[in-house]
């Protein structure tokens, strides 16, 4: 992925796990313009598209600090337009379940299954990713009707 650098790769029960981070090492404050202060790193997982087998990426995210005591913003964490806050899939492995799903007409238990995630997980992805275009994505009839969205 664009802007960030693999740290380590190892196989972790069955599936790859690689370790990454942001290539950003100078940051500013995005409330004052200070160039902030490393504070701590977080490892954030999610998967993404598998190769021959699942790929659980492990995001150590930089915890950054304003240096100056009256700015409001304390601390906050990286984010990276890759991957979305708070979610289990990178904005590619999304799209690519989507496509699958809906272009591909597979099921949504066969694609989790090669991405070594939950059903539901994959769902999600189906759901919000179809919903943020309009439709649901799919050959005529598919994946369209009353399941509000």
């Amino acid at each position: 992925m664009p802007g960030f650098v693999v740290l380590a790769v190892a196989d972790y029960a069955g599936e790859w796990e690689q370790a990454i981070e942001t290539t950003a090492d100078l940051v500013g404050c995005p409330k004052c313009g200070a160039v902030a202060q490393l504070h701590d790193r977080r490892p954030t997982w999610c998967a993404t598209c598998p190769r021959r087998r699942p790929v659980m990426l492990v995001w150590v995210k930089r915890i950054w600090r304003c240096p100056h005591g009256l700015c409001l913003k304390r601390t906050w964490t990286q984010t990276s337009e890759a991957i979305a806050p708070q979610v289990l899939l990178t904005e590619r492995a999304r799209t690519e379940i989507c496509r699958r799903v809906g272009q591909d007409a597979a099921s949504v238990a066969t694609v989790a299954r090669k991405f070594g995630i939950g059903w539901r997980t994959a769902m999600t992805a189906v759901r919000d990713f179809g919903t943020a275009r309009g439709t649901l994505p799919g050959p005529a009839g598919v994946g369209q009707g009353s399941r509000g969205g």
